[in-house]
């Protein structure tokens, strides 16, 4: 029964998620213990890396962390799955950029720039190690060579996802914020999960993580005066028409990329790529 606990997928997954969370807490409890804070965009930067290592430590632990070997191999077709994505963000990060300027707002100085664009890199970066590289690909070896197998493995993988971001309550988010960002996380992680499942590069889904979190930061991280600290925390009502308007994007996007890569022969590419 216990050897069969160890070899399940799922439970497999599910510890992952937790070794990272408990790693953090403690990290996060050190750091706190030190009265460290974190107001720069550097200060968060950080933080980030820290998750980097953490994030590395359980994906070698997991044996997962060859996936980021080779990080050509089906680059090319995942960015092309989400061309449309990274244009739209593209597009609205030029768009607040011109409006901050024309508010009179002014830009921060080159140096923060790159920081907060690092920054947010790093962030992809250590979510994708853990969601996509770790507890995806741990589910995605055991149940992917199957349609069925390739469903469960997008939707439990987005549900860990989803979870994940509850603890941003612990960083001063509102409980509405946090629920909203939750279930639109979740849309989002099942289009990254179809992309990664079909794919397998982590680099692709880092950017495309990234360019979502440089579009609806950059607020807090390139206007003079604006900190990180103030996104969390803010009791901004979300737009639901918006809210849900972009979700329904994901989740359509994420049918239509499954539907297009699961025709015949999609299961022998998959299993290339296991």
């Amino acid at each position: 029964m216990i050897n069969r606990l160890k070899e399940n997928a799922i439970v497999k997954a599910i510890a992952a998620f937790l070794l990272f969370e408990v790693l953090t807490q403690i990290y996060a409890h050190v750091r706190d213990a030190l009265h460290v804070e974190r107001i720069t965009n550097f200060q968060w930067l950080r933080d980030e890396l820290a998750y980097v290592v953490i994030a590395l430590v359980v994906a070698l632990i997991f044996k997962t962390a060859n996936k980021l070997k080779d990080p050509l191999k089906g680059l090319g077709k995942s960015i092309l799955c989400a061309s449309w994505f990274l244009l739209i963000c593209l597009l609205g990060t030029v768009s607040m950029i011109l409006t901050y300027t024309s508010e009179g707002l002014g830009l921060k100085p080159l140096p923060e720039l790159i920081i907060f664009a690092v920054f947010t890199l790093t962030i992809g970066f250590a979510e994708e190690i853990l969601h996509r590289g770790i507890i995806t690909e741990l589910l995605a070896r055991k149940y992917a060579d199957t349609v069925k197998g390739r469903v469960l493995t997008i939707f439990t993988g987005a549900f860990i996802f989803s979870i994940f971001h509850i603890t941003n309550i612990l960083m001063g988010q509102s409980v509405e914020n946090t629920i909203y960002q939750m279930i639109s996380v979740f849309c989002f992680a099942i289009l990254l999960n179809t992309i990664y499942v079909k794919y397998r590069n982590l680099y692709a889904v880092i950017l495309i993580h990234a360019a979502l979190d440089f579009m609806t930061l950059s607020d807090c991280g390139m206007v003079k005066g604006a900190t990180l600290n103030q996104n969390f925390g803010s009791e901004n009502k979300t737009i639901m028409w918006s809210f849900i308007a972009v979700n329904i994007l994901y989740l359509v996007a994420a049918l239509i990329i499954f539907i297009v890569t699961n025709k015949k022969g999609g299961n022998r590419n998959v299993q290339e790529n296991t």
